[in-house]
Order: C-alpha cells, then sequence, then structure tokens
C-alpha cells in the first residue's frame, strides 16, 4: 500500500457522500491545481493543494451536510467538517501537512484569521475554497458555466484573494481544462496526477491506520451508526479467533469489520435516518451499499479479500441475501462470522426506527435469525456460549488495539 492508492482510495469513498453530485472532490482537486500552476505555484506546491483539493471534505459523511455545503457558500455549521477533515488527515504522518489546508478551505480571504494565516497556506486554503466553490456554482442543472465564472470574478478581493483572477480567465478559455473536469475524464486525469506525485513511503504506523481513519469517517454519517465498525471490528475478529482462524485471517476480519459499511455513505441520511420501515424503493437504495464498499475498497492493492467480505456481509445462508444471493453452503466462513457480528451489534444499538436492545431481546432475535437461515447457526452458538463476553464488545468501553482516542472521537455525529 502507498500514500498515492491511499488517497485515491478517501477520495472516492469521499465522493459517495455526494450521491447525485459524484464526483465533487476530485473536480476541486483538479481545478485546485490547474489554477496554482496558472498562477506560477511551484510543482510541490500544486501537488500540495492538488491532494488538499481531492481530501478537503473527508470530514463530510452525511449527504444532507453536502448538499449544504454546494448549495451554500457560507453555511452556518461549515466549521464543523473543516475541523473533523483536519483532525482526520492529521491522524496520518503521510497526509498531516494538509491539516491547515483542509482546516481553513473555507476561509474567506479578507479576514483577520486569514491575515494572521502564514502566506504559503492563506493562499493553497483560498485556493482550495475557491475550486470548491466553482465546482459547487457549475453544479449540473444549477447554473451555467459563464454564470460560474462571472460569480467568481465578482468574489475576489471579498471571498477570494483578488490575485487568482488572471488563473480564472485563463482556465475559462482552456477547452483542455473543461475536458479534464468533465466526469468521463475525471477519474482518469486524477490518477495521472497521483502517479507524478513523489510521496515519502508508508510507516507500518500509517498502513494500520488507515481502516481505523476509513472507519471514523464512516460511522460519522449520522447518531445511530457511531461506533458501529469499530465493534463489528472487534467482536469479528474474537468470533474468528474462537473458530481457530490463522492470525491473518483474524487480521482480515478486523479490516473488513472496520470497512464494510463505506457503501453508506452513498446512501442519502433521510434513508438511513428514517424512523420507520423502508419502503421497497429505499430499500432496493439501502442494499446498494455492499456492492459500493467493494468497488471502493478494490481501489487499495491486495485488498480483494477484504472487499469481497465486505460484499458478503448482508449475504443469508438461506441465499436471499444480497447483492448476489449466495447460499446453498457457498458462503465462506469469514463472510458468515462477518453477518453474524454486523446484526449482532447492530441489534444492541439504537437505530432511528428503534431503541437499542437488551439482551434477552437480542437473543431472541438471534435465535430467530438461526431459525429461519438468515444467520449462521454454528457462528450464532459460538457467540451464545460466550455471550456476556461479545456483549462487552458491543456495549461496552471501546477498546480497539491500536485505535486512538484521538480517531475514535471522531466518528462522533
Amino acid at each position: 500500500m502507498k500514500t498515492h492508492h491511499v488517497i485515491r482510495f478517501l477520495a472516492d469513498a469521499i465522493d459517495l457522500v455526494g450521491v447525485t453530485d459524484h464526483g465533487h472532490d476530485k473536480r476541486v482537486g483538479l481545478i485546485a491545481h490547474a489554477l496554482g500552476l496558472r498562477l506560477g505555484a511551484s510543482r510541490e506546491q500544486a501537488e500540495r493543494i492538488f491532494v488538499a483539493g481531492l481530501l478537503h471534505d473527508c470530514g463530510v459523511s452525511s449527504t444532507d451536510t453536502h448538499d449544504h455545503l454546494v448549495a451554500e457558500d457560507q453555511w452556518g455549521e461549515v466549521d464543523q467538517h473543516c475541523e473533523r477533515g483536519a483532525r482526520l488527515v492529521e491522524s496520518l504522518d503521510c497526509l498531516a501537512y494538509l491539516e491547515p489546508v483542509v482546516r481553513n478551505h473555507h476561509m474567506q480571504w479578507h479576514t483577520e484569521e486569514s491575515e494572521a494565516m502564514p502566506q504559503p497556506t492563506r493562499l493553497a486554503a483560498n485556493l482550495v475554497f475557491l475550486a470548491d466553490r466553482l465546482d459547487a456554482w457549475l453544479a449540473p442543472g444549477v447554473r451555467s458555466r459563464e454564470h460560474a465564472l462571472a460569480k467568481a470574478m465578482a468574489s475576489m478581493g471579498t471571498l477570494f484573494s483578488e490575485q487568482f483572477a488572471p488563473a480564472v480567465a485563463s482556465v475559462a478559455r482552456d477547452p483542455v481544462f473543461w475536458a479534464d473536469i468533465a466526469q468521463a475524464r475525471v477519474g482518469q486525469k486524477v490518477d495521472e496526477i497521483l502517479a507524478g506525485i513523489e510521496f515519502a513511503p508508508m510507516t507500518e504506523k500509517d498502513r494500520r491506520t488507515v481502516p481505523f481513519l476509513m472507519a471514523a469517517i464512516v460511522d460519522a454519517k449520522c447518531p445511530y451508526t457511531a461506533e458501529h465498525s469499530f465493534r463489528v471490528a472487534a467482536i469479528a475478529r474474537r468470533l474468528g479467533e474462537h473458530f481457530d482462524l490463522p492470525e491473518g485471517d483474524c487480521d482480515d476480519l478486523e479490516t473488513a469489520g472496520l470497512l464494510h459499511d463505506i457503501g453508506k455513505l452513498a446512501i442519502p441520511d433521510q434513508i438511513i435516518n428514517k424512523p420507520g420501515p423502508l419502503t421497497a424503493e429505499e430499500r432496493r437504495v439501502m442494499e446498494t451499499h455492499a456492492a459500493h464498499s467493494y468497488d471502493v475498497i478494490l481501489r487499495l492493492p491486495s485488498m480483494e479479500r477484504i472487499a469481497e467480505l465486505a460484499r458478503q456481509h448482508h449475504e443469508r445462508e438461506d441465499g436471499l441475501g444480497y447483492p448476489d444471493g449466495i447460499g446453498d453452503g457457498a458462503l465462506p466462513l469469514a463472510a458468515r462470522i462477518l453477518g453474524v457480528a454486523d446484526v449482532f451489534q447492530a441489534l444492541t444499538q439504537t437505530r432511528s426506527y428503534r431503541a437499542g436492545m437488551d439482551a434477552l431481546q437480542v437473543r431472541e432475535a438471534l435465535a430467530a435469525a438461526g431459525r429461519t437461515g438468515r444467520l449462521d447457526a454454528g457462528v450464532l452458538d459460538a457467540l451464545k456460549r460466550r455471550f456476556d463476553e461479545f456483549w462487552h464488545l458491543s456495549r461496552g468501553p471501546l477498546g480497539l488495539p491500536g485505535l486512538s482516542p484521538g480517531l475514535a472521537q471522531l466518528c462522533q455525529y
């Protein structure tokens, strides 16, 4: 795993939140990079601005928050995602240099806070802000290209530095720039630039932290999912150890537990937070999350098995699960373990449509799931025999080796 793999992985996951505005973060990175080069930035400076643009909204997990940020230039709650995003990138040594840019990427140019910042950081953060607003103003079906460019030029000296105006005028006349940020070209162009950046090698600490970082982003989706992925990871690992699986398999179960719900970033908040039963169409949308998780995890080299487990965590022994309807004994033990861990933790946790269950209710729900073939009887039996231990992992103090308290706090909504 290399730094550019992690950056693309995170950018793909963050872009899921847009739902109907897919690719926002990648376009912001490309726009900021193009503007930086036209302003005479060094290659190193332009690359920093590019990566900051790709990850500027890593503090956004809610589709509702994303929609507000696109629609409103200075939304009242804008600082929250800047602060969370800054703390998230700071948790990785290889991305910590982005912290001040991510933290200040909605800072208006002429403010006391902005003027007090080091000039390179001030310019980089404000350039990402300009790229972010340009892409928002260019959103399909919202405004014309000419209107967006005119609004950007009119905002020079207030929202943005006056010195950015020539760069905006330059890209406005460049057909290659517009082709590069078109939906069909965005991913390829991002990969081209990332491939040309000489990142420092990732540390082992960073490799261990990446899944925790992603779980924190996913679990911040809404108040009902806080800590879910961390706890599923701990439960799945302990179940794997109960079955005497090799240590590498237990490591995979833990990682899959941390990453299994990445695809829920693509599910609209009104579905995730609905207080009553889902309609057939809402359920269809909800059930896409496992395949979304699979697609994003595959961006990381050597993560094929983790991606498969994430894809399979809602499959059922009776073949009525999703997305592939695997049954007839073809579902691997690790996937069956992950499925049980996911359901068990969810039952103990309060959700929008019900309160968290007590121990007796959870036992009864799991027994019913075993009788109907929804969950594996052997894995359920293992959980039943050590129920108190797994209950503690699900509802007790959060404890997962390698997880820093600061990062754990960022999964709170």
